[in-house]
């Protein structure tokens, strides 16, 4: 019998990752209900689910083969399509975690990720590239013109990580935004990092960033 939904997200909940990535081995299907549980109305499920991919990935890559991996990445390349019919609301932030965890194999999914300009998904590349940003600043540069624009998006949680990304590259030009926005008090922002999920207001990301930038 394949890997239940149940059983995925208990796992999840636990971060039991090494678990999860036996669960495949022994049963197999977990893909199928990782993608679903990022669809999850319980945000920590959500943003674990998201977090599970990039081990997950690899683990899938060294056992199953890199083919294997990539067939991940198109299938959730292809849920960003319109033609496929599926809103893969998490799909860029699974793509941004298939890459950091395998950045040999998948630079250009980070290109790709951070370079969606679809209105329905900018939330998501945003915080994607923040996600790249903090080990592969080189790519996430490529966009900086266009985070510098999203500083003054009208959606809190899109200036709030495009000012993390900022910090991360260490972009010089948005300071003056940065100390504009260290007051700005909108949120909650949902902010998952290091396994824990915060809430934060814009102003506390951009006064983070513009303490990166001064490190």
């Amino acid at each position: 019998m394949k890997a239940t939904k149940s059983e995925v997200k208990r796992l999840l909940l636990d971060r039991r990752f090494d678990d999860l990535c036996r669960l495949e081995t022994e049963r197999g299907g977990v893909f199928r209900w990782l993608r679903s549980l990022a669809c999850d109305r319980e945000e920590l499920v959500f943003w674990r689910a998201v977090e599970a991919m990039g081990p997950f990935s690899r683990f899938v890559a060294a056992q199953q083969g890199i083919d294997a991996m990539r067939g991940m990445v198109r299938r959730l390349n292809w849920a960003l399509s319109d033609e496929s019919g599926d809103m893969a609301w998490a799909g860029p932030e699974m793509l941004a975690e298939i890459f950091m965890a395998n950045p040999q194999t998948c630079r250009d999914v980070a290109f790709i990720v951070v370079n969606l300009d679809e209105l329905i998904f900018r939330r998501n590349a945003v915080w994607a590239a923040g996600r790249i940003a903090g080990e592969h600043p080189d790519i996430v540069r490529e966009v900086a013109d266009e985070l510098l624009a999203e500083l003054e998006n009208a959606d809190p949680e899109i200036r709030a990580y495009a000012a993390w990304a900022l910090g991360l590259i260490k972009d010089g030009r948005a300071a003056g935004k940065l100390k504009e926005l260290a007051d700005d008090a909108a949120g909650p922002v949902k902010f998952y990092r290091n396994g824990e999920l915060e809430r934060v207001t814009v102003g506390d990301l951009a006064r983070e960033s513009l303490g990166q930038m001064s490190a």
